[in-house]
């Protein structure tokens, strides 16, 4: 512990030296404890105030040093004067010195007030802030305090984080003690520790020292006592600026021994036994022996000890004022501990043991009782003090009074159980004829003895299960989310394996077929949806791991041989015996995907990193984006839930990226100019339909000099000619490039720079007006308007941005949407990188294993999570809250993958499909914005989550401590087993991580 605390000290001499002995005070050693400005004030002090010429000079020498270090010309000037010569030439005043450091400082001034001019008109928040704080460094350093003190404070109405607010107080806090304007430390103390989760161990001490300091200028011992008592070992040297580790110990120790009692002094959190405080008393032996003799009643010792130190104690800039009150009051708590256990004293004796005369030892004793300090009264003639005994009879009265107050509140509740027997008996008696006595025996079951309980909370829970009716729903909910739900949440009917609510064909099939308007999302609401968890089928098993889940899957895990059958001459998916197996064929590449890739790799530079991000649309079972994964191409594959059954889950299952969409009434959930390549392969959807409003969708999402692709129909179709010309007219009018038309393949690269229309064409195109944000795409209509490539700002074009991987970390220029984007998404990438390496090496989670391939980060904001998983045989499908910012065209800019998505409702994915699901902020998914209230129930949310995630699956939740708390008693309703974790040393904040398993259960079987 004597390491931790001189972590940052100085030589080692000046480490072992006390700064208070009773010894003259060695300058060069206690000046080696400080630095900075405090260093200077009390070396000036102890010239000041001493009364040795030699110390007087060496004080002062040293100060000349250490001023010359800095640039505070004004201190300079100072000392300079009260050396007045005695010091010889090299200790005068140096004119040159004072003039080159005074035109430097006008220059930096100048400098600093051009710069915060510049950030002031650019209204940039963060510069403002640091522009501000300069100038207060700019300021302590040259001993302007006051000026100081007001730029430090500005900085507070450009404070964006806790840890800004943090900084901001403890500037403010060092230039208030400085001036000696305690008042100012009190107040910026407590509003630092109103951000806790800000507030680091070191911190949190220099804090502790600095309202220590304030209590002890208010002559508040008791109070400055406890804060130098509660000072943790991480202060170390790391305050010297204003207090050392041996201020510590002698503050502390002189007012706890002024202040506390006897009991006090030895209590483990106090002084002898905190062991904590006792690493600081190790530093200054004379301190911590003078308490313990005060402890031990060696008070002769111990005054001996306080008056060998006074003399070093008054040099002290901070104790100076209070060593003669101290001094008194340790006195006379001496003498009241000393005649506290005797009923008389022989004041000889005690004068003896305080080595005093008894005339003085008497005057000390009445000033005592006067005072009502010490109850007794001196026998002047015989010199003996006896004690005053207590008064028995009032005593005993007291006793008699409480005994009274008992036996009436016994009274009040045997009353009160009278009248609620009263009343129950007299409705049963009307309802059901029932006897007193039964009814008497009744309550005292129900209301008294523990199997009452036991009845009343199963009876409730029987009750609740039943969520049939929505009100009974919202109470079970509200008694999970409060942890008064003992049991699992029930399981959903077996035929609900494969459910998807949003994506339910028994409700959706009542809307309307326009534009495929059934197909798409139609949630239901809450209270509409059974709160159940969604059984594995039978049979099901842990899935193939991955690569080889690739070829192969357990067909039991989704018994469903349709596609088998239908397509399995084309090379889907075949039925093979305990699996199904994928030759990685498809309707438009029988031969298989790796041979059609080839054949496009003619015309696209699918190699070299050029291309990353990929939309497949109608997809089957995702054998094209698989095989692309071998190129380094990340294709997200959507397709509807349609006649195809599972053909979404079987590609998730297989490891590869894919999701349950429709291209239908309203935008696809991404953002615009995201996928530098989007492939059609017999999606059968009709682009020049409707205006083109499909190939419109296309373009919004494909960026500048991007690809797209298209096979089959109606591209040299039979009996399509038609929609094949009304196809080539759609894409020459928006000017996209013709690579190739290859059989039944067409290839285009869209142009970069803004679409050449407004252009007279059939389709009655034009661009979309500049207030629209083409980014926007939750539940947002499809519009029949092409977006401007000039409403996005930044760099995204294929071949402008960086090649994969560098892309990954390279901050896209779209960050910039977000004020000190660039520095945020920096420092988030950092921050993953932490985290990440964190999870692996001290959560064990499985990340890079084979035990994990698909990944769900439910609050991505940059996809720093994702990024830093990156090198990992993992996909990860970032989301985007739609209420949060709209970073999600940075994710896709750094060659990642992602959706929006609103919490409050079900995901579109099928049940079982994420090995791990991360989080970071889960509450702030579903709450109000600006309020505390939710939206939605966090329950709901976690039901969701529970429906996403495999059996034996990972769920990772960073949250404060009361969310983590609130999530680990609902995670045991979902059946999951859980582990709370501190967060990694490196981050701020008071998150902790939960890290939760899917337990694997299974339906009863219903065989007999």
């Amino acid at each position: 512990m004597m390491e931790e605390i001189y972590s940052n000290g100085g030589e080692e001499s000046a480490r072992s030296r006390p700064i208070i002995s009773g010894e003259q005070l060695d300058i060069e050693a206690y000046a080696s404890l400080y630095q900075g400005r405090t260093k200077i004030t009390r070396l000036m002090f102890i010239a000041e105030h001493c009364d040795n010429a030699s110390m007087q000079l060496e004080a002062l020498r040293v100060a000349y040093d250490e001023i010359k270090k800095g640039e505070n010309t004004q201190l300079f000037r100072e000392v300079v004067q009260k050396i007045d010569g005695r010091l010889g030439p090299n200790y005068t005043m140096d004119v040159a010195w004072c003039d080159s450091v005074d035109r430097r400082a006008e220059q930096r001034k100048e400098k600093l007030e051009n710069e915060l001019n510049a950030y002031r008109t650019n209204l940039i928040k963060e510069s403002i802030r640091m522009g501000y704080n300069d100038f207060g460094d700019f300021y302590y350093a040259h001993g302007a305090l006051g000026d100081a003190f007001k730029s430090y404070v500005r900085t507070r109405d450009y404070c964006t984080t806790s840890k800004h607010i943090i900084h901001m107080c403890m500037s403010a806090i060092l230039v208030s003690i400085e001036m000696g304007q305690f008042t100012h430390v009190t107040s910026y103390v407590s509003k630092a520790e109103q951000t806790p989760e800000a507030l680091e161990p070191v911190t949190v001490a220099k804090l502790r020292c600095a309202a220590g300091l304030a209590h002890l200028e208010a002559k508040k011992y008791k109070h400055a006592a406890r804060k130098f008592l509660e000072v943790g070992p991480d202060l170390g040297s790391s305050y010297n600026e204003v207090i050392a580790s041996q201020d510590v110990a002698t503050y502390g120790g002189l007012c706890a021994l002024a202040s506390f009692d006897r009991a006090e002094l030895k209590a483990c959190s106090k002084v002898i036994d905190n062991v904590s405080f006792r690493n600081f008393l190790e530093l200054v032996p004379e301190v911590r022996e003078l308490i313990n003799d005060f402890y031990s009643s060696h008070y002769a010792s111990c005054l001996d000890y306080l008056g060998n130190l006074k003399a070093n104690l008054l040099l002290d800039i901070h104790l100076h004022d209070h060593v003669e009150t101290l001094y008194d009051q340790i006195r006379n708590k001496a003498l009241i501990q000393y005649t506290h256990p005797f009923v008389s004293v022989d004041l000889q004796m005690m004068a003896n043991a305080f080595k005093t005369s008894v005339a003085g030892l008497q005057k000390e004793l009445e000033t005592l009782i006067t005072d009502n300090q010490i109850q007794a009264r001196i026998d002047s003639h015989n010199k003996i003090l006896y004690a005053r005994h207590a008064d028995q009879r009032n005593a005993t009265f007291q006793r008699v009074l409480q005994t009274g107050n008992e036996f009436d509140q016994d009274v009040r509740a045997m009353l009160l159980r009278a009248n609620l027997l009263k009343s129950i008996q007299h409705r049963l008696e009307h309802s059901a004829g029932l006897s007193i006595q039964l009814t008497v025996m009744i309550v005292d079951l129900v209301f008294f003895t523990p199997l009452g309980d036991s009845l009343a909370a199963s009876g409730r829970q029987a009750l609740l299960l039943s969520t049939s009716d929505p009100r009974q729903r919202q109470r079970l909910v509200a008694l999970i989310g409060a942890g008064h739900h003992q049991k699992p949440i029930e399981s959903c009917p077996a035929d609900s394996v494969d459910h998807m609510p949003c994506e339910d064909p028994r409700r959706n099939s009542q809307l309307s077929r326009e534009m495929n308007f059934y197909r798409e999302r139609h949630c239901p609401l809450p209270d509409e949806t059974p709160l159940c968890l969604i059984p594995p089928p039978d049979g099901y098993k842990i899935p193939v791991r991955w690569p080889e889940s690739l070829g192969k899957i357990w067909h039991a895990n989704m018994p469903y041989n349709k596609i088998a059958d239908r397509k399995g001459h084309q090379g889907w998916m075949k039925d093979s015996g305990p699996y199904f197996t994928f030759p990685g064929g498809g309707t438009m590449f029988t031969e298989g995907a790796d041979k059609y890739i080839d054949k496009l790799k003619q015309y696209i530079p699918i190699n070299g990193g050029t291309l990353r991000t990929a939309l497949d649309m109608g997809c089957g079972v995702a054998s094209f984006g698989g095989s692309m994964l071998a190129e380094d191409i990340l294709t997200l594959s959507f397709a509807p839930r349609d006649s195809h059954k599972a053909q979404i889950q079987f590609a998730l299952e297989r490891g590869i990226p894919a999701f349950v969409a429709m291209l239908g009434t309203r935008r696809l959930p991404f953002p615009a100019f995201s996928f530098d390549f989007v492939h059609c392969s017999r999606c059968l959807i009709p682009f020049t339909a409707y205006n083109a409003t499909y190939f419109v969708e296309v373009d919004r999402l494909l960026r500048p000099g991007g690809y797209l692709v298209i096979s089959g129909p109606p591209v040299q179709w039979p009996k399509q000619d038609k929609e094949w010309a009304d196809l080539q007219a759609v894409a020459r009018a928006l000017c996209y490039e013709l690579i190739a038309v290859d059989v039944n393949t067409v290839i285009w690269k869209k142009p970069i720079g803004e679409s050449c229309l407004p252009n007279q064409n059939e389709f009655g195109l034009e661009l979309c007006d500049e207030s629209d944000d083409p980014s926007y795409a939750w539940y947002f209509k499809l519009k029949k308007c092409v977006s401007r490539t000039s409403s996005v700002k930044g760099e995204y074009s294929v071949g402008t941005i960086p090649k994969w991987p560098e892309r990954l970390k390279r901050t896209p220029s779209r960050a910039g949407f977000m004020k000190n984007g660039y520095d945020v998404f920096e420092a988030d990438t950092r921050r993953w990188s932490r985290r990440v390496v964190y999870y692996k090496k001290s959560l064990n989670v499985k990340l890079g294993t084979p035990a994990v391939r698909n990944i769900m980060d439910m609050n991505a904001f940059f996809g720093g999570f994702a990024a830093a998983v990156a090198s990992d045989p993992v996909w990860v499908m970032n989301v985007v809250p739609a209420r949060k910012p709209s970073t999600l065209s940075v994710i896709y800019d750094r060659g990642l993958i992602g959706v929006y998505h609103d919490w409050c409702e079900p995901f579109s994915t099928y049940p079982r499909t994420y090995d791990l699901i991360h989080v970071a902020g889960i509450e702030s998914l579903i709450r109000i914005p600006g309020s505390r209230k939710n939206r939605c129930s966090i329950v709901d949310l976690m039901v969701e989550m529970d429906r996403m995630l495999r059996p034996e699956g990972t769920v990772i939740i960073r949250d404060s401590p009361e969310v983590i708390d609130k999530v680990s008693r609902i995670a045991h309703a979902v059946s999951w087993t859980t582990a709370i974790h501190e967060k990694e040393p490196e981050s701020n904040g008071r998150e902790k991580i939960l890290v939760a398993t899917k337990n694997f259960w299974k339906l009863p079987s219903t065989s007999h």
